[in-house]
């Protein structure tokens, strides 16, 4: 299913988008008044700029969707989180304002709306290129995302998260998108803000696979290296969605 894609700039300064099928753009200083006059269908809002998305009181708006505002680097991830709202509200890296990509996205958040967070939630959404390289990349963002929501995390609780986000990234990497480096995959980390709980979203452009199909394949032969990932991931996770090309993830607390 495509969903309506609304990018949203300042009128002082718009951008030029090349807009498809299903997207369209408002450029206007009453951004709010705007979007509520025209929620007759499902729509996600993409803020282009930082700024106005801070200076915007989303709040007012009537959609219950999540709200998307475009980040440049890792302050602009946590000042965009950081921001004082009762709606659920995700950062899009630079890369994944690319129309294909925006679509896996907003799938993936309504997955996560109404499987794994049904109430406020907080995330960030990056692409990454079929190479283990990209893999260090995000881990690094990981930090930056949890240190800016989550309060007293120790060590041995940081090590897991990191451990479970480069099994499913190595797992995408290697057996999803078998090293293509003309293959992406689309990656989300959520907050449950209720109820505290982290997760991960992994799409790869393979075949995919049924995890609990697959773990119970496997769960006689513990020791074969090429499978650990996923019994390590089956131990830290309390809820996994899996379905194709697909693993969302929830975190033991």
């Amino acid at each position: 299913m495509n969903h309506k894609l609304v990018f949203i700039n300042s009128d002082k300064k718009p951008e030029c988008i090349e807009l498809e099928q299903n997207t369209s753009q408002i450029n206007t200083s009453d951004i709010v008044t705007e979007i509520n006059n025209d929620i007759s269908s499902l729509k996600y809002y993409i803020f282009n700029d930082i700024k106005l998305f801070l200076n915007t009181n989303i709040d007012n708006i009537v959609s219950q969707d999540t709200i998307f505002f475009s980040c440049k680097n890792c302050d602009d991830i946590v000042n965009g989180l950081s921001k004082k709202t009762n709606k659920s509200i995700s950062a899009l890296c630079p890369r994944m304002i690319e129309h294909k990509y925006l679509n896996n996205v907003a799938n993936i958040h309504k997955i996560v709306s109404k499987d794994f967070c049904k109430s406020q939630y907080k995330s960030v959404c990056c692409l990454a290129n079929s190479l283990l390289e990209d893999i260090d990349r995000i881990a690094d963002m990981l930090s930056q995302f949890i240190y800016s929501l989550i309060e007293n995390i120790n060590k041995l609780e940081f090590f897991q998260l990191n451990l479970v986000l480069r099994e499913l990234l190595t797992n995408a990497v290697k057996h999803g998108n078998r090293l293509d480096k003309s293959k992406h995959i689309v990656f989300v980390m959520f907050f449950n803000i209720l109820e505290r709980k982290l997760g991960f979203a992994v799409q790869d452009e393979g075949n995919g696979f049924d995890f609990k199909k697959h773990l119970k394949t496997i769960e006689k032969d513990e020791l074969r290296i090429n499978e650990r990932g996923l019994f390590l991931i089956n131990e830290f996770c309390n809820k996994i969605y899996s379905k194709n090309n697909l693993l969302i993830v929830e975190l033991k607390s």
